[in-house]
C-alpha cells in the first residue's frame, strides 16, 4: 500500500514538472545603460505626441500564445501599468516592466506576443483593431520561473510600442451631418 501511494505521488510530481513555467519581462523604456525608447503615441483623432497613459483611459494588454501564431490565435494576458514616475518627469507613453507568465513553457519553446490598446478616451473610443503592435516572437529570453524557490523571469530585448488610434472627430461629424440630411429629405 505504501509503495503504491509513493509511486502515485511521484507520478503526479513528474507530470507537473513535465512543463516548467516560463516568465518574461516586457518594457518600452530603454534598458539600464541607455538604448532606444519606444513610447506609446497618439494616432488619428488623439492629437500628436506621446500618450499620457495614467489619465487617458487607455488600457494596454499583452496577448500571447505558444508557437508562431497569427493575431487571432492569441489569448489575453496581463495588463501593463502606466509608468507614472516617467509621466511626472514629463516623459509620456511608457509602461512599467510587466511580467508575462507562460504556464505551458518548456526550454526551447517559442511564444508569439502582441501589445493591444483598448479603452475610452476624452477623444472617443480606441479603435482596437488599429491599435495593436506588431506580432513578435520570443524564445531564448524566456526563463524558468517554476521550481522551488521560483526563478527570475527573463527580460525581452524588444522595446515594443504602438500607435493608439481613435476615429477622427470630423469623420463622425460628417456621418452625423449625412444622417441629419437624410432625415430632413425624408420628411419633405
Amino acid at each position: 500500500m505504501k509503495k503504491s501511494v509513493v509511486l502515485a505521488i511521484l507520478g503526479i510530481a513528474a507530470s507537473l514538472t513535465a512543463y516548467g513555467q516560463g516568465g518574461i519581462i516586457f518594457n518600452n523604456s530603454a534598458p539600464d545603460g541607455g538604448g532606444v525608447y519606444h513610447p506609446i503615441t497618439w494616432g488619428a483623432g488623439g492629437g500628436s505626441g506621446a500618450v499620457l497613459g495614467s489619465t487617458s483611459g487607455i488600457v494596454l494588454t499583452f496577448w500571447y500564445g505558444e508557437g508562431v501564431l497569427a493575431a487571432d490565435a492569441l489569448a489575453a494576458g496581463p495588463v501593463a501599468q502606466w509608468n507614472t514616475v516617467f509621466e511626472g518627469l514629463g516623459y509620456m507613453g511608457y509602461y512599467n516592466p510587466t511580467i508575462v507568465a507562460l504556464p505551458t513553457w518548456a526550454a526551447g519553446d517559442t511564444f508569439t506576443f502582441q501589445l493591444r490598446a483598448s479603452g475610452m478616451t476624452a477623444f472617443g473610443a480606441v479603435d482596437e483593431a488599429a491599435s495593436r503592435s506588431i506580432l513578435w516572437q520570443e524564445s531564448s529570453s524566456i526563463a524558468n520561473i517554476g521550481g522551488t524557490p521560483p526563478g527570475l523571469p527573463g527580460e525581452s530585448l524588444n522595446r515594443i510600442a504602438l500607435t493608439v488610434n481613435i476615429p477622427e472627430p470630423t469623420t463622425m461629424a460628417m456621418l452625423g451631418l449625412g444622417l441629419a440630411a437624410l432625415v430632413t429629405l425624408r420628411r419633405r
